[in-house]
């Protein structure tokens, strides 16, 4: 049985670690591409961080952002006590610590729970907190804790684009293993990509199963007119694998 993951593969990637010792062939073609901007306020803002007390975290691709200033500027990440850094996500999780950075929160399983466990911790945080995310980013966790008095400034560093390979990379997939059983979408970005720019020039996957991780993905799904089979409630290869198996009724699950 063959997966496709609409997103990038990583070094060690746990996805595919967990697929495979599980019977699932899987492959990553990434759908987006992204380009980083505004570097020079993520700079301004580590001179000055001081004056905040947490870093909001909601992409790994904010972290890559992240790691840039580090290599520009040669430097590590010299943080104030008592300044937090919050995530969504094991996987962003995973790579802050790459970066020696310490993060709380990874088992939100989206940016509305993040947004509650951060304002159950507002004593925290009396000085302002930086949100760092992509230009699509949605406004939930900065309107969220502003209606709960805390001060939130943002830093868009990164826009996301359709990726020119993916169809090309789609067709040689197809033509070497068939059309894939089951694809998964990982964000509404690259649902919208899929269906309205790339989707268009690749084959029909009428047979093929559609999952999403998270509910908001699957709306954006649903809102193109397809069906979801089934949703990873959180953003894990544990939760994607649960929401495999309960699609084609499989039992029994090897973990590491």
């Amino acid at each position: 049985m063959s997966i496709v993951l609409l997103r990038e593969e990583d070094d060690d990637d746990y996805y595919h670690k967990l697929l495979y010792a599980n019977g699932f062939f899987v492959c990553s073609i990434p759908v987006l591409c992204f380009s980083y901007y505004n570097i020079e306020k993520l700079e301004e803002f580590f001179h000055n961080s001081s004056e905040y007390s947490a870093l909001v975290i909601t992409s790994k691709h904010a972290t890559y952002a992240l790691e840039v200033v580090l290599k520009k500027n040669n430097l590590s990440f010299s943080l104030p006590q008592n300044f937090y850094i919050y995530v969504v996500g094991k996987s962003t999780e995973l790579y802050l610590q790459k970066l020696g950075l310490s993060s709380l929160g990874s088992d939100s399983g989206n940016a509305d729970q993040l947004a509650d466990y951060i304002i159950k911790r507002k004593i925290f945080h009396l000085k302002p907190l930086m949100f760092v995310c992509g230009n699509l980013a949605r406004e939930t966790i900065p309107d969220k804790l502003r209606n709960f008095g805390l001060t939130v400034e943002t830093i868009s560093c990164y826009k996301t684009i359709a990726n020119d390979n993916f169809p090309e990379k789609i067709s040689q997939f197809i033509k070497q293993y068939d059309i894939p059983n089951v694809i998964v979408f990982f964000s509404p970005s690259g649902v919208k990509f899929y269906f309205s720019e790339i989707c268009k020039l690749c084959a029909d996957f009428e047979r093929t199963k559609i999952l999403s991780i998270g509910q908001h993905t699957a709306d954006c799904i649903v809102s193109m007119n397809k069906n979801v089979d089934a949703i990873a409630k959180r953003p894990t290869p544990d939760s994607l694998l649960e929401a495999i198996q309960s699609v084609f009724d499989i039992s029994g699950v090897i973990k590491f």
